[in-house]
């Protein structure tokens, strides 16, 4: 275990992709540099096809349970995501200046805030505009249904990595899609992390996926 545990700042980070709900390692990795210093930070799994194939039949096996969860269930989930964001503020903000560069005070006043208020924003949207179809129009009962598309894959740049995540993570889940995430090969070390909080709020296995790597070869399949 701790050949796959990179210790950041203090905060301890797992370099394994999470797949279904567990730590996947790849027989390759790459070199997951500081932009501050290029210090090497850490030794992260670089996935390929394999990994991503396997993310996505995960997403997909988890797809119907959670896109047929109640809303307020699915709300309820995510809140509790947004709430041990707030709770690790400070551990993400550490790690990811030193693995993008950017300036501490502006990850822990606006970014990893933020991060935590994409997340409560769409439960609370959701809830708002899903938990509730029916609807008067001019005397008539109406219904409007949103039917959720499945999976979805994102893939996001270094210079604000979990929070352009976040941005589209936290729709896609409030919606009732599951996620296969590749994080920047630059700064991919806060989205595991995020996969850590996602599993101790409770959020169901195949729900959230990361697979990390290179563009060419995580990205582009």
């Amino acid at each position: 275990m701790a050949q796959h545990i990179a210790v950041v700042e203090g905060v301890s980070v797992d370099t394994r992709h999470w797949i279904g709900g567990e730590r996947v390692a790849s027989q390759s990795t790459f070199d997951d540099t500081s932009p501050i210093d290029e210090a090497v930070l850490a030794s992260i799994s670089a996935g390929s096809s394999v990994e991503v194939d396997a993310a996505v039949s995960a997403a997909r096996a988890a797809f119907p349970a959670w896109a047929a969860m109640p809303v307020a269930e699915r709300s309820a989930i995510l809140r509790r995501v947004a709430e041990g964001i707030e709770a690790r503020v400070e551990d993400l903000a550490l790690v990811e200046t030193r693995d993008n560069g950017a300036l501490i005070r502006s990850h822990r006043r606006g970014v990893m805030p933020r991060v935590a208020m994409n997340f409560r924003y769409f439960a609370d949207y959701a809830e708002q505009e899903l938990g509730h179809p029916d609807m008067e129009v001019r005397g008539h009962r109406e219904r409007v249904s949103y039917d959720p598309a499945g999976v979805v894959a994102i893939i996001t740049p270094w210079n604000a990595p979990l929070m352009l995540a976040t941005w589209r993570i936290g729709p896609a889940l409030a919606a009732g899609n599951c996620v296969v995430l590749k994080p920047p090969e630059w700064a991919p070390l806060t989205a595991s992390l995020l996969a850590d909080i996602c599993h101790e709020a409770g959020l169901p296995a195949g729900v959230f996926n990361v697979v990390q790597g290179t563009g060419a070869d995580a990205g582009a399949p």
